[in-house]
């Protein structure tokens, strides 16, 4: 589904719609970050949204999507266990229904090589995984999740300026499923400065049985989980993913 010139501006001017980096030929070009089409993942309505990051094959990305996740993560780092190479990408984004968000998960690379990539590959959003320079993180401003890796408030005071479309608060050892402790008042801290930066997406060792009491404590805008759906790294448990995904948006308990 397309919208028309006036109703993609419109949409993108309220936060209603994602803007994709795949520009579609026979559309006139609209007034929007680095001129690209609207492609349809809307961001509006209260439900959480979740993110199952490390996909690796297509039966784990179809499968995802049949249990309800809205976004699927790539990871691009080649030194993970879940490293997929952009052929593979490029052949599961191609297979993928509409209406699902793409990111790509980074830990170095230049601007040039960032865009290259999710380009080629069809990608929505950035996830920049480390610490980037900040040209590249005002340069894809519009598309990029950053990454906080957290111990306290202090933590989030160097992002605090840096724009993006959502800010992903992970445990310090960042990408390693080891649980964040999210109960008590110095938590509650963190997630609060976090929001008045913009919308937090939660990771840090969530599992099936842990994410609807971090959901609660923290009321996030989506959650992230890799590790805590895996049979092995890289390869997704499908019961896992199908729990989690409906626990996190209450379709049903963690028991």
């Amino acid at each position: 589904m397309l919208f028309n010139h006036i109703c993609a501006q419109d949409m993108i001017s309220f936060g209603l719609c994602q803007v994709s980096a795949l520009p579609i030929s026979g559309i006139p070009p609209f007034d929007a970050p680095s001129r690209f089409v609207v492609r349809c993942s809307i961001l509006w309505g209260g439900e959480l949204k979740v993110k199952i990051c490390g996909i690796t094959s297509l039966a784990d990305a179809m499968a995802a999507i049949e249990y309800g996740a809205d976004a699927l993560g790539f990871i691009f780092a080649k030194t993970s266990a879940r490293f997929i190479q952009k052929e593979g990408i490029k052949k599961i984004i191609a297979s993928l229904p509409p209406f699902v968000t793409t990111v790509g998960v980074f830990t170095e690379g230049t601007k040039d090589q960032l865009e290259e990539a999710t380009l080629e590959c069809g990608i929505d959003l950035i996830q920049l995984h480390g610490r980037f320079p900040r040209e590249i993180a005002e340069y894809f401003s519009e598309r990029a999740i950053q990454v906080i890796l957290v111990r306290n408030e202090n933590d989030l005071l160097e992002y605090q300026m840096l724009p993006a479309r959502a800010y992903l608060l992970d445990s310090f050892e960042g990408g390693s499923g080891i649980p964040f402790n999210w109960e008590g008042v110095r938590p509650l801290r963190i997630a609060r400065e976090a929001k008045k930066m913009g919308r937090v997406i939660l990771a840090g060792g969530l599992t099936p049985e842990n994410v609807r009491e971090a959901i609660d404590i923290v009321s996030p805008y989506a959650v992230d989980v890799c590790s805590g759906v895996e049979i092995e790294k890289g390869k997704k448990d499908h019961e896992k993913m199908r729990r989690f995904i409906l626990t996190a948006k209450k379709q049903v308990t963690s028991s």
